[in-house]
């Protein structure tokens, strides 16, 4: 979702006036006219014109200066030269030079009246819709947000042109705020259940209201065998099931064996009959046979994949998503210990790091592609002074915690040295919240692979 920026009316009224002028310039005037529509024009005199130039190039008409000048002498029933300001204004000096408009130069100025226009009816709409929900007409304030989201959208196709040319996007502080206010509205607006992504654990994401959302890199920090990867399977299960899509990349298990853990978390049959192939004929089979994994869902083996192909993988999953009409929303890195840079380091401390900060470039570019949801997965060191974790306890520390907005810590009770199905979940880490000072009690359910 994006937003879109505003000009002064001077630099935009240039920018109309060049544009057009390279129209009048006789060079190639569909390179323009083809891509612009009369309400991507602030000033009255360049729309009506604007409108004027296309009818006379659909038919098949000159739109030369000489050309047009002449039409216009003989009728001019919408008031052209008058709304212009006068015949100096339609053939003077800043009209001419700018038939020498590269390509390149007039489809940035082309975008960028584009969005400035977005930016135009995103405020109209802003105003409407807070006009309805003062009046508290609920019936208008959905449509509304609707033509909002809309043009959020249209905005942010526009930015993804740029995009895929790799270079830095460069937005006004106007159109920032833009989008972070409306993001603000929106979720205010949502009632019921977490705004981001959730694990499907009642207790849980109510406190990590409002979920993990695109731009975010979250970490769950938990000992060996602790459940880190069925809780993060949840969230990508949770996720693909709400039609999103998802990309889990599992370094130390294949795909297959991801996919009967979701089987058991979804059937209800036990974990150990899948894992052990003891499943009984009947019922018990056709639950199986009868389960599909969510299409968003990919679940790629992985193992020995090197760091900087993993961008170049997130590229492909989207291009593969969009097959389907879905969108990557989720990526996850289980674990970042196991991801190897490929490439001669000092130690293993800096290669982790590496792989931390590649996830948190991941959500907020998502490959050149716009902001993703990230979750990564980190083991903590064995020997630890307590049961509650610290920052300072997950492996390799260091760039972990510097790079993530939110680090989680999953811990299970132990008995006489054997874990239980009691567990714990605290916040340690979050940039978008509060630290928890007490953690929320889950239970592991062993038979479904599953916390509840």
């Amino acid at each position: 979702m994006k937003a879109a920026p505003t000009l002064a009316h001077s630099e935009r009224w240039g920018l109309e006036e060049r544009l057009l002028g390279s129209v009048l310039g006789g060079r190639e005037p569909g390179r323009v006219l083809d891509k612009v529509t009369p309400s991507d024009f602030s000033h009255p005199g360049q729309r009506a014109l604007c409108a004027f130039l296309q009818d006379r190039h659909a038919l098949g008409l000159p739109v030369d200066l000489p050309t047009v000048s002449d039409a216009l002498m003989q009728s001019d029933p919408d008031g052209i030269i008058d709304r212009l300001g006068g015949w100096e204004l339609l053939g003077g000096r800043s009209l001419i030079t700018s038939a020498s408009l590269k390509d390149e130069t007039a489809e940035e100025y082309i975008r960028t009246l584009k969005r400035a226009s977005l930016a135009d009816r995103q405020l109209r709409t802003m105003q409407d819709l807070a006009q309805a929900i003062g009046a508290g007409d609920l019936e208008r304030q959905g449509a509304l947000r609707d033509a909002l989201q809309s043009l959020m959208d249209r905005a942010e196709a526009l930015e993804r042109r740029r995009r895929g040319t790799g270079e830095p996007v460069l937005e006004w502080s106007s159109e920032t705020w833009s989008r972070a206010l409306y993001g603000i509205e929106k979720d205010m607006a949502t009632q019921a259940g977490p705004l981001g992504l959730a694990f499907g654990i009642a207790c849980l994401d109510d406190r990590l209201r409002p979920g993990l959302r695109p731009g975010r890199f979250w970490v769950i920090g938990a000992g060996t065998g602790e459940g880190k990867t069925v809780l993060a399977f949840m969230l990508a299960l949770n996720a693909a099931r709400q039609g999103m899509g998802v990309l889990y990349l599992s370094f130390e298990m294949p795909g297959e064996e991801l996919l009967e853990r979701a089987a058991a978390m979804e059937t209800g049959l036990e974990w150990w009959q899948i894992q052990e192939r003891e499943l009984p004929e009947g019922q018990t089979r056709r639950k199986l046979t009868g389960w599909t994994p969510p299409p968003g869902l990919l679940v790629p083996t992985v193992a020995g994949l090197r760091a900087r192909y993993i961008p170049r993988l997130v590229g492909r999953a989207r291009k593969k998503l969009a097959e389907k009409g879905l969108a990557l929303a989720l990526v996850v890195v289980d674990h970042l210990q196991l991801v190897r840079s490929g490439e001669k380091v000092e130690t293993r401390a800096l290669e982790v790091k590496e792989a931390a900060n590649l996830c948190k470039e991941l959500a907020l570019d998502g490959a050149g592609e716009g902001p993703l949801a990230v979750l990564a997965l980190s083991q903590l060191r064995r020997a630890r002074d307590t049961e509650s974790p610290a920052l300072f306890d997950l492996k390799e520390s260091g760039g972990i915690e510097e790079a993530a907005d939110a680090v989680l810590f999953l811990t299970r009770k132990r008995n006489k040295g054997f874990m239980t199905d009691q567990a714990t979940v605290t916040v340690s880490k979050n940039r978008g919240g509060k630290i928890w000072e007490r953690p929320e009690p889950l239970t592991f359910d062993g038979t479904r692979a599953r916390f509840r």
